[in-house]
């Protein structure tokens, strides 16, 4: 019983691994220029101009143009190896934009939203953020792939103020689960 029991627990992972793949196909995988990081292409442009590279990291804004093209402002973020899903507990190197000829839902690609991009550098543009000038790495997108939100959040209840029921001076020796102070 114990060798049949180990035997399905393997059976069960090894379909499990099989099916945590990454969603990047392998010929656009096997066709990108390796790179660091955003900072190296932000340094030398030149360099990867026409290259496909693969980047990744969490929509800041999402602005449809005229033409029904869209343009993602995306803060980086470096990529999982296996999976090449945004790591958005690492430090960011900063921000790139992504052009795309379809059009994209700005309710769907919500500022925060990971996105995974595979696409083709065309140069850096300087742009205004803030009053601060900053260099932009321009992406033409060969695929954007819109990860699933990692888990829901639970919304505590709250109050006007902004501090929940737990908040640090809220509980006091008189509190009860079917009493709260207003």
């Amino acid at each position: 019983m114990k060798k049949e029991a180990w035997l399905t627990a393997g059976l069960g992972l090894l379909l499990l691994w099989g099916c945590h793949r990454t969603v990047v196909p392998e010929e656009v995988i096997q066709g990108a220029t390796p790179i660091k990081g955003l900072e190296e292409v932000r340094r030398n442009p030149d360099r990867f101009k026409n290259d496909t590279i693969l980047l990744g990291g969490a929509v800041i804004t999402t602005l449809n143009q005229e033409d029904e093209s869209t343009l993602l402002v995306v803060l980086d973020y470096p990529l999982d190896d296996t999976t090449y899903r945004p790591q958005l507990w690492a430090p960011s190197p900063g921000r790139f934009r992504v052009h795309t000829p379809r059009f994209l839902d700005p309710l769907v690609y919500v500022r925060g939203r990971e996105v995974t991009v595979a696409g083709t550098v065309t140069g850096v543009k300087t742009e205004a953020v803030g009053k601060t000038p900053y260099r932009y790495v321009e992406i033409e997108a060969r695929q954007i792939y819109l990860w699933p939100p990692r888990y829901p959040r639970p919304v505590l209840p709250s109050y006007s103020d902004g501090s929940s029921y737990w908040s640090p001076g809220r509980i006091d020796s008189t509190w009860s689960p079917l009493w709260r102070p207003d």
